[in-house]
């Protein structure tokens, strides 16, 4: 089969659907991924073909609206700020996304990418979208920007209307998309996720239900068997000087905030330096997108890096600081070590929350109230306690017997053939 992938945002956002397209490749099938210009070094080593958009996530972060923490009285000034920047990104996105994709014949696509729907649906094409949350409505959890338990009706209500405040958002520009571009009729009587399961269309899900039990009012379209891991590339190797650090000392700690952008990342960086000295331990730290900036340090104990494959690093660490991210979170808990987790926005503080259920971390630091003294104690914690290793070793077992991308493709090449 001709496969197009097409997934749009952050690293976070857009790697396990990286995974998926390398997964389909070595199934047999003939790959396309559709993707931000910037992941170019990413996709490339993987023999997919690449199609870049223009759209810089980088710059998108550092304007978005933080939805995590809001005050009931703030959602109405703060979602139209994010009707505002999605309007601005959508134009560009959508209209390329579909000058890329229209030689395609099957298609997978984020739901953070959803004018994927509204390409299959002008080509006649069948797709699947994928989503990195859970976001089907359920009476068992509400949605992930709540984070207590309402009861069974007040949870299922969560989810019917975050869809709608998500359809209120990208409703305008994806209907924009749909006349002016595409010339076909507006999406008018339901939400896109509603419509979606009104279709019956399959939904991808990058989640483990290790993690997260799935929940006995979940339609069985639904397709949720583990996480999407993407393998470290055949031909990337560390550096000899990562390599030296890691054998000359014990474990660090790995520090990374990957996307986050902070408004003060100097302060952040020394905060970081601070808590490492008093605890006694070394470092690895990650300088990501702008979260973390460490001037020049000669200590044996830090190690400064750009990037490192997670699968090949978190193992050879005693624990990762880090913002909470889905993807970083699944690495963490496949890598079987402790966690400390400081949340920046959106869906972070649910992870933080899952990590310190499962007995993997301490309580979250809120990145408003990150200080020396409490990622000092927290460092502390981790590296002393051993409750924390235990339960990362256990959790780490069941992760790894989970087959989430081959159960993944398995679905894609059956609801292909099917409707192709």
């Amino acid at each position: 089969m001709r496969i197009t992938v097409l997934a749009t945002g952050s690293r976070g956002d857009i790697q396990p659907f990286l995974a998926l397209a390398y997964g389909l490749l070595q199934a047999g099938h003939e790959l396309c991924f559709v993707s931000n210009a910037i992941f170019a070094p990413l996709v490339r080593p993987y023999g997919l073909s690449f199609r870049p958009i223009s759209w810089d996530p980088v710059e998108s972060l550092r304007k978005q609206p933080m939805l995590a923490g809001w005050k009931w009285y703030q959602f109405p000034v703060e979602a139209r700020k994010a009707q505002r920047l999605t309007r601005q990104v959508y134009e560009q996105a959508q209209r390329e996304s579909w000058l890329a994709c229209q030689d395609c014949e099957h298609l997978v696509y984020s739901l953070l990418s959803p004018w994927g729907y509204s390409i299959a649906d002008k080509l006649g094409i069948p797709a699947i979208p994928g989503v990195l949350h859970p976001l089907t409505p359920t009476r068992y959890f509400p949605t992930q920007l709540l984070l207590h338990n309402l009861g069974g009706t007040l949870n299922l209500f969560s989810h019917r209307l975050a869809e709608q405040a998500l359809w209120l958002i990208i409703r305008q520009p994806t209907n924009q998309f749909r006349t002016q571009t595409l010339h076909i009729h507006p999406i008018q009587s339901t939400n896109l996720l509603a419509l979606l399961r009104q279709q019956k269309i399959p939904l991808l899900c990058n989640l483990s239900p290790t993690i997260i039990p799935r929940p006995l009012d979940w339609p069985d379209t639904v397709h949720m068997q583990g996480y999407w891991f993407l393998p470290a590339p055949v031909s990337w190797q560390p550096s000899a000087e990562l390599t030296e650090f890691l054998h000359q000392g014990p474990p660090p700690i790995y520090i990374g905030f990957g996307s986050m952008v902070y408004r003060d990342p100097q302060t952040v960086g020394k905060t970081v330096l601070e808590a490492l000295r008093l605890s006694g331990q070394r470092g690895i730290l990650a300088r990501g997108w702008g979260g973390l900036q460490i001037d020049s340090v000669t200590s044996e104990r830090i190690f400064c890096i750009d990037e490192a494959p997670h699968d090949w690093l978190f193992p050879q660490t005693k624990a990762v600081v880090h913002h909470g991210g889905a993807g970083t979170t699944a690495a963490i808990l496949r890598a079987g070590v402790p966690a400390i987790t400081i949340p920046y926005m959106q869906d972070q503080p649910f992870w933080a929350q899952r990590l310190q259920q499962f007995g993997v971390s301490p309580s979250p630091i809120p990145h408003k109230k990150l200080s020396v003294e409490n990622l000092t104690e927290h460092l502390v914690m981790v590296s002393q306690d051993a409750t924390y290793q235990t339960r990362a070793r256990q959790i780490r077992e069941q992760i790894r017997a989970e087959q989430g991308v081959e159960c993944a493709v398995s679905t894609i090449e059956d609801y292909f053939r099917k409707t192709g």
